[in-house]
Formats: C-alpha cells, sequence, structure tokens
C-alpha cells in the first residue's frame, strides 16, 4: 500500500486501520521483531512488539510526516526501532547480552530474505497475469533454462513466434511490476 492507499485508510477508525494494516503487513512486521528479539524475548515479548506497533502506525498514519511515503518502508522502520528498544529493555538483565550487535548480521539476513521472497512472490504473480502462452514461454525459457526452438516444440509455435512472444510479455512484465511498485534495481 502506497500514498492513495494510505489515504484510504485515514476515514478509518484506528482499530480497523490497524486491521487492515495486519492483514496486510502483519508477517512482515513480525519477520523483523521476530529477527531481532528471538535471542532474548519469548513469543508474548514478540507478540506484544508487534502489536505496539500496529497500535502506534494506526494511531499515527494520518497525522504523521513519517507516514506520508511508501507505507512499508515506514512500518519496517517502525518495526526495527521498537524491536530495538524492546531489545534494550529486555537484555538489560540479561547479562550474556551486553551489545545490540551481537545478533545483528543474522536478524538483518532474516529481514532481507524475507522482502526478497515478497519480491519473488509478486513477480510470480506478474508472470502468471500475462496469461498462457507468455507465462509459460517465461518460466521455461528463464526458469529452466530452455532454448527458444526446445520451447516452440513444447509450446507448438516456431522458434521466431516464440521470441517475438518472449519480448512482448518481458515489456508487459516489466510494466506490470512497476505498477506493482518493484523496479529493475529492486530485483
Amino acid at each position: 500500500m502506497i500514498n492513495k492507499e494510505n489515504a484510504a485508510l485515514e476515514g478509518k477508525s484506528p482499530p480497523e486501520t490497524a486491521a487492515a494494516l495486519i492483514s496486510e503487513y502483519g508477517n512482515y512486521v513480525y519477520t523483523i521483531v521476530f529477527s531481532r528479539l528471538r535471542s532474548c524475548g519469548t513469543s508474548e515479548d514478540i507478540e506484544e512488539c508487534v502489536s505496539d506497533i500496529f497500535i502506534e502506525a494506526a494511531r499515527d498514519i494520518g497525522s504523521s510526516e513519517f507516514f506520508s511515503g511508501d507505507l512499508k518502508a515506514a512500518l519496517g522502520t517502525l518495526a526495527k526501532r521498537r524491536a530495538i528498544n524492546y531489545y534494550k529493555r529486555l537484555s538489560a538483565g540479561n547479562s550474556k547480552r551486553t551489545a545490540l550487535t551481537d545478533d545483528m548480521d543474522s536478524g538483518e539476513n532474516i529481514l532481507l530474505n524475507a522482502e526478497r521472497r515478497d519480491i519473488q512472490r509478486q513477480i510470480l504473480g506478474a508472470v502468471e497475469a500475462l496469461g498462457k502462452p507468455d507465462s509459460e514461454i517465461l518460466l521455461l525459457k528463464y526458469y529452466y533454462c530452455m532454448s527458444a526452438g526446445d520451447i516452440a516444440k513444447r509450446v507448438g509455435m516456431s522458434s521466431r513466434n516464440v521470441q517475438k512472444h518472449a519480448e512482448r510479455a518481458l515489456g508487459r512484465l516489466g510494466e506490470l511490476l512497476e505498477a506493482r511498485g518493484i523496479r529493475r534495481n529492486d530485483l
């Protein structure tokens, strides 16, 4: 959800806004919080932190400059900050943990992997939205690394037609991905 969808949330009550945010970004925020708190917090601590994030987001979405841009990025930033605060609070009495950076690398990897999986799901959805035979041609060409000749035999077209379909489908795929907010440098 980006700017125009943020505006649609503004008219809703905080509980309705929180519910919409949780349904759209619940797994994303949970992954961020879990990656930060898994070493020092219980599942209840993690759930409490996630709840606090969505409550704060729902309360401030209409009034804060923080939410004027990309909502997913804003929620990610809020989740990281809130999880760090929880981490500090939870690990204050734990003498084994002395620095926040002990688990930062593995947490960042989890976050990057979650974002990558999200992008991959969106790409696959966009490829499927192209319909047959374009989606099939792109999958055979780029996922299975098949040649145009092999694809042509499989889908019952000439090699030249397969190449033309692939070129057009890539153009349409780029448009679909751009409409979903995915740019080439995100890949």
